[in-house]
């Protein structure tokens, strides 16, 4: 059996997701966001220090997206600069309150978005053209 002295155990690496959303927190400001470079690959965000959830997504080609965290989803508000920083800031305060108040955000499943995609989009092209009147029939 071989024992491990205590100053010698170190704990285990902390995964990159935790590392990020916690050391790349920062007060943005309209400055500090112009200033943010593209990463070399993928996306990362910086998490605002004065609003939980708030940040900015710097994506690999540079594009500045404010997002938010609720209920563990990323939601987009918008792009920079053509929003400001005190228009996103108001927005996911008004979103935050949403959420406060019970107003919950539903994503969309698979099912209802393609039945949506194809009332919209199909079956209304699909409808046969009526000869009388040159106009489309309704879809059944």
């Amino acid at each position: 059996m071989q024992y491990v002295h205590i100053s010698s155990w170190h704990p285990p690496p902390t995964p990159m997701f935790l590392l990020s959303s916690c050391c790349l927190e920062m007060h943005l400001t309209d400055i500090a966001i112009r200033a943010l470079k593209a990463p070399e690959t993928g996306q990362r965000d910086y998490w605002d220090d004065s609003i939980k959830g708030f940040g900015v997504r710097v994506s690999k080609g540079g594009r500045k997206t404010f997002i938010l965290l609720l209920n563990r989803n990323r939601r987009a508000i918008g792009k920079f600069p053509l929003l400001s920083l005190a228009q996103a800031r108001a927005e996911a305060k008004k979103l935050l309150a949403e959420v406060e108040l019970g107003r919950t955000f539903t994503s969309t499943t698979f099912a209802e978005a393609l039945e949506h995609y194809l009332e919209q989009h199909v079956r209304w092209r699909a409808a046969p053209i009526c000869c009388a009147c040159r106009q489309r029939a309704p879809a059944m």
